[in-house]
């Protein structure tokens, strides 16, 4: 019998795998792993693009724990913790916050919406949303659960509600749906349709940073309003008021 071959596994740059992990911004990582602060399975890392495989164990050294402050509470400090109890969650984000877990420009981030309770434990933002954009965000400490969610590989959609201050045309529209030229890679291919008046649907089956806004600027056009209102199974319901957190229980994972 043939041995079965091992799974590809995905690798990231070792400071966005710290983004990626809610642990702390890019440039906080730089900071840390030049600081030989960042321990990748055990073993000190002191490149911050070196390429990483996104399921290995990430610890800080206890010395140097990264401060932040929640403004639910007095600052305190974080770090990776132990393995603990499975959690999930979603939130409405309302525009103005930063999906991070602390900002060197001391705006406020998710974090800062996040009860008590999910405070004290350690979880992080399953993908990301600018500040500028509402919808949909998940958190967990479950990194496989949401590496399945962001790896374009699975094909979990994401669908977004836009608002754009000028319509594209047919044109535009299948181009950007074929896909286009984006910071030197191309997109997957999506889905746009129109929704009403300059509302438009679009389904992306990946998350490059600020896709959509970059999509229809190569349009002529700006995005003045983004909400995710799905990923994969989970939606935003419509009593689901911005700035909410509920739980979701395991057995509906």
């Amino acid at each position: 019998m043939q041995p079965t071959p091992p799974q590809p596994t995905k690798k990231i740059q070792l400071n966005r795998l710290l983004s990626k992990k809610g642990i702390c911004s890019r440039t906080q990582a730089e900071v840390h792993i030049q600081n030989e602060d960042v321990l990748v399975n055990n073993k000190v890392v002191r490149d911050p693009l070196a390429w990483i495989d996104s399921t290995s164990t990430i610890t800080l050294v206890s010395q140097k724990r990264i401060p932040y402050t929640n403004s639910n509470q007095t600052p305190t400090t974080t770090a990776v913790p132990a393995p603990h109890a499975a959690l999930y969650a979603i939130m409405n984000k309302p525009s103005g916050y930063v999906t991070t877990r602390s900002d060197e420009l001391h705006r406020q981030t998710v974090y800062d919406l996040l009860p008590p309770d999910l405070c004290a434990t350690w979880c992080f933002p399953v993908g990301r949303l600018d500040k500028d954009s509402e919808g949909l965000l998940l958190f967990t400490n479950d990194t496989q659960w949401a590496d399945n969610l962001l790896n374009p590989e699975t094909h979990v959609e994401k669908i977004y509600r836009v608002k754009v201050d000028r319509l594209p045309t047919q044109e535009d529209i299948t181009r950007l749906c074929a896909g286009i030229t984006l910071d030197g890679t191309t997109t997957k291919p999506c889905t746009i349709t129109r929704d009403h008046g300059s509302w438009f649907l679009v389904t992306l089956s990946e998350g490059k940073n600020r896709q959509i806004r970059k999509m229809f600027w190569e349009c002529g056009g700006k995005v003045k309003k983004l909400i995710r209102v799905q990923i994969g199974k989970y939606k935003l319901a419509e009593d689901f008021l911005p700035g909410t957190v509920r739980v979701i229980e395991k057995g509906d994972i």
